[in-house]
Parts: C-alpha cells; sequence; structure tokens
C-alpha cells in the first residue's frame, strides 16, 4: 500500500473511532443508567417517593413497620420514622409538605411533616388496610386505594383532622393496587390486580370514565403526561400495558423482566423504569420507541420504584429480600452521593479531549507522510 493510501486510511480510521464515541456526532442518545449506590434501610422495604420540597426519598419498611428517608444528595439514611403496622405505598402533598404512608396493616394512614421527619397526624375514618395514596393537586385531596375492601378507593382531606370524605367511597374493579394522577387528562387511574384492568376516574366529578382491560395481576401504575401515556406494571404477565390517556385504550404491550411490579417515569429522559421482582432486574422503557432499552441487574426482589429525583437524575429502586435501595443514576442531572453526575461529565470530557489528541495526532502523521519528498506516489 502506498504512503498515501495508508495516510488516508489511518485517516478514515480515526474520523470512524471518534464517531464511535458519540462525541462527533449532531444527535445524541439516552445516556446509560447504573447503579451507583446501594443504601441499607429497614425490613422488607416494600415501597418509596420522592419528596422535592426537601429533595429527599422516603422508603417504607414492612416488617420493621418504619419509614427509612433518604437524603438523596448524601445517598444516606438521615432519619427513621416510627409508623403503622405494615407500611406500603407512600406519597407527598406539596402543599403541606407532608408525606403520606398507608399502613396496610390497620385502617389508617400516617401524615409524616417533611422537616420534623415526625408523625404529625394519622387519617380518620374507616379504609380497610390501604395500600397505596396518591395526591391530587388540584382538588387537594389524597386518594388512597384499598386492597382487603375490594374495589374501593377513598378520598381523604389532606388538612387536619385528615378526614376521609364519606360521600367518596368510589368502586373501581376487584382487588384495587396501584394508583397514579394523569393531571393532562383531570383523571386518576386505579389498577385492579383482581380483574385485570385499569379504571379511570374523573379528578374533576369523581365520575369513572373508562374501564381498560391490561395484562394479568396489574399492579403499580405511572403516567408520563408529556406523551399523554400511562404505563401498568403486570405482575402475571411480565408485560407493561402503555395506554393513551386519550382514547383510554393500550396502546402498546411490553414485554419485561420476570414479576414486574413497580414502574416510575424519567420525565427528563423520556423513560420509564420498571422493577422486575422475580429477576432481581430494572426494565428500562423508552417510551417513544415503546422499547426496552435497557435491562440493569440491582438485588433480590424488588419492589417499589416510585422515587425519581430530576434533579440529580437519580432512580430508587427498593429491594424487599435484601433490605436496601439500589440507586440507579439515568445519565442527567448532578447525581448523588459525592456528584454521580459531576463524575460523568468529567469522563466525557476526558474521552473528548483523548479523542480531539488522537485527531491531531493522526493528522500530523497524515500530513507528513503525503508531504514527504522521499515518499511521493508517481
Amino acid at each position: 500500500m502506498g504512503s498515501r493510501k495508508l495516510a488516508w486510511v489511518l485517516l478514515l480510521a480515526c474520523v470512524i473511532a471518534l464517531s464511535s464515541t458519540g462525541l462527533g456526532t449532531a444527535g445524541a442518545t439516552s445516556p446509560t443508567a447504573v447503579v451507583i449506590a446501594s443504601i441499607p434501610v429497614g425490613t422488607a422495604p416494600g415501597y418509596d417517593h420522592y419528596d422535592a420540597g426537601t429533595g429527599e426519598t422516603y422508603v417504607s419498611n414492612t416488617a420493621s413497620s418504619n419509614v427509612s428517608v433518604i437524603n438523596d444528595a448524601l445517598l444516606r439514611v438521615v432519619a427513621t420514622v416510627a409508623v403503622g403496622m405494615t407500611p406500603k405505598g407512600i406519597d407527598y402533598d406539596p402543599s403541606h409538605g407532608n408525606v403520606w404512608v398507608a399502613n396496610s396493616g390497620g385502617t389508617a394512614l400516617s401524615i409524616i411533616n417533611d422537616t420534623s421527619h415526625a408523625v404529625i397526624g394519622t387519617t380518620s375514618g374507616s379504609v380497610t388496610a390501604p395500600t397505596r395514596p396518591e395526591n391530587d393537586p388540584l382538588t387537594r385531596t389524597m386518594w388512597v386505594t384499598s386492597n382487603a375492601t375490594a374495589g374501593s378507593v377513598a378520598v381523604f382531606n389532606v388538612t387536619a383532622p385528615y378526614a376521609i370524605n364519606s360521600t367518596l367511597h368510589l368502586r373501581a374493579g376487584t382487588n384495587t393496587v396501584g394508583i397514579d394522577k394523569d393531571l393532562d387528562a383531570k383523571a386518576m387511574l386505579v389498577s385492579n390486580y383482581g380483574s385485570a384492568n385499569v379504571t379511570v376516574f374523573s379528578l374533576t366529578n369523581y365520575s369513572k370514565l373508562a374501564t381498560i382491560p391490561v395484562g394479568t395481576q396489574p399492579e403499580a401504575i405511572t403516567c408520563l403526561n408529556p406523551l399523554d401515556e400511562c404505563f401498568v406494571a403486570n405482575r402475571g404477565s411480565n408485560t407493561v400495558s402503555e395506554i393513551n390517556d386519550t382514547s383510554w385504550t393500550v396502546k402498546a404491550t411490553i414485554t419485561v423482566g420476570a414479576g414486574p411490579i413497580g414502574v416510575t417515569n424519567d420525565t427528563t429522559l423520556n423513560e420509564v423504569f420498571v422493577s422486575n421482582s422475580l429477576a432481581g432486574t430494572v426494565s428500562v422503557i423508552s417510551a417513544e420507541t415503546n422499547a426496552v432499552v435497557q435491562t440493569i441487574t440491582v438485588a433480590s426482589s424488588p419492589h417499589g420504584i416510585t422515587s425519581y429525583d430530576p434533579v440529580r437524575g437519580l432512580v430508587f429502586a427498593v429491594n424487599q429480600r435484601s433490605n436496601n435501595v439500589s440507586v440507579i443514576f439515568d445519565g442527567s442531572g448532578t447525581g448523588g452521593g459525592g456528584g454521580a453526575g459531576n463524575l460523568a461529565t468529567t469522563d466525557n470530557a476526558v474521552l473528548a479531549f483523548t479523542a480531539l489528541a488522537l485527531v491531531i495526532s493522526v493528522g500530523v502523521v497524515v500530513l507528513s507522510m503525503m508531504n514527504s519528498p522521499g515518499r511521493r506516489c508517481k
């Protein structure tokens, strides 16, 4: 091979190497999500939720009847709050800075102040084995599903004495479990574990808008408002149902890992994270392509995964049998616990500098070979 041809080959190889880093392209793909920490919590943790007011994540420990409070910046537990028996679902009330915890072993929910990390009240009015609360900021109420009372959804005031509205015991399907609001559609979606469907209620007049067949044993629900879609984890069929919130029909069925239970949305990257309880993994779904783009190994029996911190780009997967929480950095935001985001930014800068140095070095060699008088091609 002549010197000039060899020079062009070297230059082409350099360009290919640079483009493979993703730094020389105009478009950008979603970064790879990685587990950056494992945080010990209480016994048999079940669910979690992000408190946007304080930048903390609350984790319910079902077997130790308490809640662990994680500081997202430090990635460690900063408080442990005793609540009722067998706490499960958690939600945040931004209007009062309170965190609601459903105590499934009783008939009440505990209300925690997020500044003092202390229980400041419990709900009044009977609701049997409450499982998951969901705040509605439009009417300033808290909706609560009940597992033992078939098809029950109760609505509570978010102000003391946190009383149940006796006229708003709503009827859904069989064994209501998951719940999430869709503010764009002004609707509340409830998954019915026993009847394999989702009931949709109006947030304005509490009427039933639709009943949507989904997969077997539907559990958690999350709604991604920018795309007008909601996602339901179907534990019994190892799938996620994607629901369009205009037609209230299933738009797509996505296969994930074994035993999906928890689901949350990453609003920064338009992705959905699904905890696969029987596989010990988390599936990452692109909400734009309806396809699994990554599978992340976490720990034993990941359960709830309802906490997403958009400031730091963190997703918290609760591992029930491992008594810990896996912290997943999605590649955006600032990271946590020493700045995972800063580390990622630094790594990209180093990669860019290395690639640029490679281009310059090869360019010098190419020019030298092409201009050498003794090696000119005739």
